[in-house]
């Protein structure tokens, strides 16, 4: 059975490095179109299309063909096997976030708590909470906020969360967007 997989043309092709060549490319290219759309369009027509997300996921499938038929389990190849292994798991993390993710924006007063997140016009409920104890903006220095995340029977993790610098907030008027 494995004898005869080798010898298909779909295992040549996904064994082959010109396949990878054709692939990154195109990714590339999705990746620079994306980035000309605005956030809630790109990520509509690009980064959570299937279309994308497939072509991910026959680069992270060409890459682990190509590592398990050129690697050979030798001390000397560990760095060789680590490093797709990482790209492996980084690509399958962009397949699942890509496709059952969700990107939406949570509104906490200070010292308050929500559970509930908006996507679009839909109100999400999710299994955990995020309590704010403080929020400040100041302009001119570095802050980092923290966050609390509960979750039913356990303790409160702390998220720290560096605001980009450079932002500007207008008076009054504040966003913390703040990704899992």
């Amino acid at each position: 059975m494995y004898r005869s997989l080798r010898q298909t043309w779909l295992w040549k092709a996904l064994t082959s490095v010109r396949l990878t060549m054709v692939l990154l490319p195109l990714i590339i290219v999705a990746c620079i179109a994306g980035s000309l759309f605005e956030q809630e369009r790109a990520n509509r027509l690009v980064y959570h299309s299937v279309w994308f997300n497939g072509l991910i996921a026959l680069l992270g499938v060409n890459t682990l063909i190509c590592m398990l038929s050129r690697a050979t389990l030798r001390w000397s190849q560990a760095t060789f096997i680590l490093n797709h292994i990482s790209l492996l798991v980084i690509m399958a993390g962009a397949v699942v976030g890509g496709l059952w993710g969700f990107r939406g924006m949570m509104v906490i007063p200070e010292g308050g708590s929500s559970r509930t997140v908006r996507v679009g016009n839909e109100k999400v409920e999710l299994e955990f909470s995020v309590f704010l104890k403080d929020f400040q903006v100041i302009y001119g220095g570095s802050v980092v906020h923290r966050l609390s995340v509960t979750q039913p029977g356990r303790d409160p993790a702390v998220v720290e969360v560096q605001p980009v610098v450079g932002t500007r907030v207008p008076a009054g008027e504040a966003t913390l967007v703040v990704q899992a």
